[in-house]
């Protein structure tokens, strides 16, 4: 079988992405272990500014996919294209709202948001502490879902690799040319 490869764009902002979420991820894990003030802030202001950034290149790889045809669905099972697909819009939602309700959070606590110590977003709310708590409470929860997910997706990619051997992991592998599953 030969697999066929998603564009270089879509491939990018896919491992970029990624590569923000794991980032952020891990920073929202040690943050609080760092002493308040100026190294507490600093690592605040990567994990929000990561966070943004991913929000950023999804709703960039969103539109994309909106704009530009991809690659057909895989063939296979109905019940597996209907959980690949479920994934897919899980993972979207995640990726969405993770981010925002980390913003909404910190806005909600008073805060200026920093962004990589270029830019300052200000916030259109009014302080209110109560909500923000809230609103920290369901962003861990929907940031511990998200990487949930992510491990889903990658579970699904290697499952499509050894198991169907249908090129679904390759297609997002940044490589010229066609592969071949060897037979035998």
């Amino acid at each position: 079988m030969i697999a066929q490869r998603h564009s270089a764009i879509i491939q990018a902002l896919h491992w970029l992405i990624a590569l923000g979420i794991f980032s952020s991820y891990a920073l929202g894990l040690v943050m609080e272990e760092f002493p308040r003030g100026a190294p507490r802030n600093l690592v605040t202001m990567l994990h929000a500014s990561l966070g943004l950034l991913g929000l950023a290149l999804t709703l960039l790889l969103a539109l994309w996919r909106l704009i530009i045809p991809g690659l057909p669905r895989l063939e296979g099972n109905p019940m597996i294209q209907r959980m690949a697909r479920l994934a897919h819009w899980g993972l979207y939602a995640a990726m969405l709202a993770v981010p925002l309700l980390g913003l909404g959070m910190m806005w909600l606590k008073g805060r200026v948001v920093m962004v990589l110590g270029l830019f300052t977003l200000p916030s259109p709310f009014s302080a209110n502490r109560g909500l923000g708590e809230q609103m920290e409470g369901l962003h861990e929860f929907g940031a511990h879902a998200l990487l949930a997910l992510v491990g889903l997706h990658a579970a699904a990619a290697v499952f499509h690799n050894i198991v169907l051997q249908d090129g679904g992991l390759l297609r997002m592998l940044p490589r010229s040319g066609p592969f071949r599953y060897p037979r035998g």
